[in-house]
């Protein structure tokens, strides 16, 4: 006789009741993580469906959700879409509070009905006085505005196009922070509050590493190719067309890594003077990837990985989307979640990225 796998315990946020009328990427994906932690998450969807459905990842920002489809046209929908924030703990919404004032959504008028209710605003822009208020999710024109897509530049001095989104996910991560502070906050005070965070906010407090400016300091960006700028930290590519990082930040490590490569007479020469570090500065940097990139050619990158790790070396292999999700340290940390979604079948995605010992995340359903 098999057994039914055995329900996994409550997770924190156990018994707060979520309204996920957002739409796009950030919003869903900040209640996915309420609900992963155990928030019961109701998706709130118009006729026809999430415009986002067709994305792939539409499966991943709205598993262990459960599903409505309202008609905000229809008395009775509305009426329904009402009962739900009335008895809702935290809201989710991704429009304009223009659009949503128009249809009587605003956080005042919702939280006039409910004042324990924790309003989500994350539309790509707050509030709506500022100038690029009103347009719709645009993770690229952020980027861009912010001058994180500059900073991607490789060929040319030129901005470079990011393929993922990830101004979205730190939009998502802090949505679903600052949702889990104001119920905290409400623990003390009895009362909801509205909550806003922007895609603007979320790429401002990804990026403070490049975005923090300091009197008299400027940022002068260099082309240096597909690989990276440090010579002894960045992409290389072997003699079978594949590639892998050298992480050999430090003289401990690329002092190894120069012997092992047969290039330790380098160190002679008089752009470095014995200091393998040298070899990052700005005159020396295609000389010295010119010297590594040629070395690296020489054999098969699993050969490479190889050797590095008999010397201490740090090093990676370049994977594609399907085989790093099957890495042994992404299944080792738990980080690879598998799922049958009845619309598309079997979905494999990333799992969950925190893990509390006692009341620990789950994924329950698709």
């Amino acid at each position: 006789m098999t057994l039914p796998p055995a329900a996994p315990p409550p997770g924190p946020l156990d018994g707060i009741r979520v309204l996920d009328a957002s739409t796009g990427v950030a919003g869903p994906m900040a209640a996915m993580y309420l609900a992963d932690f155990g928030a019961d998450v109701v998706k709130l969807e118009p006729p026809g469906g999430d415009p986002a459905r067709s994305r792939p990842g539409f499966a991943m920002w709205n598993r262990n959700k459960r599903g409505i489809v309202i008609d905000p046209a229809d008395p009775a929908g509305r009426a329904r879409r009402d009962a739900f924030l009335r008895g809702a703990d935290v809201c989710l919404f991704s429009e304009t509070l223009d659009a949503l004032s128009q249809r009587g959504l605003d956080p005042e008028s919702v939280r006039a009905r409910n004042g324990r209710l924790v309003y989500l605003h994350m539309p790509p822009f707050l509030p709506d006085a500022t100038p690029w208020a009103g347009g719709g999710e645009s993770a690229a024109m952020i980027e861009a505005g912010t001058g994180v897509a500059m900073g991607q530049l490789s060929f040319e001095p030129v901005p470079v196009d990011l393929v993922a989104p990830f101004v979205l996910y730190s939009q998502a991560v802090w949505g679903a922070t600052a949702a889990v502070a104001a119920l905290a906050e409400r623990e003390a005070s009895g009362a909801g509050q509205t909550v806003g965070v922007g895609g603007l906010h979320g790429m401002l407090q990804a990026m403070p590493y490049s975005l923090v400016l300091i009197p008299g300091a400027r940022f002068e960006p260099r082309a240096s190719g597909p690989g990276g700028p440090v010579p002894h930290y960045r992409l290389y590519e072997c003699s079978d067309g594949r590639w892998f990082f050298l992480a050999a930040l430090t003289p401990a490590f690329l002092l190894p890594v120069l012997d092992l490569l047969g290039l330790m007479h380098v160190l002679a020469d008089e752009r470095l003077e014995g200091d393998p570090m040298a070899m990052g500065l700005p005159q020396n940097v295609a000389w010295a990837i010119g010297l590594l990139r040629e070395a690296f050619l020489q054999r098969p990158r699993d050969e490479w990985l190889r050797l590095l790790a008999e010397i201490g070396c740090p090093a990676g292999p370049v994977e594609d989307r399907d085989n790093w999700l099957d890495h042994p340290q992404v299944r080792t940390i738990g980080m690879r979640a598998e799922l049958h979604d009845p619309e598309r079948g079997r979905v494999v995605m990333p799992g969950l990225p925190l893990h509390l010992a006692q009341s620990p995340a789950s994924i329950r359903t698709p």
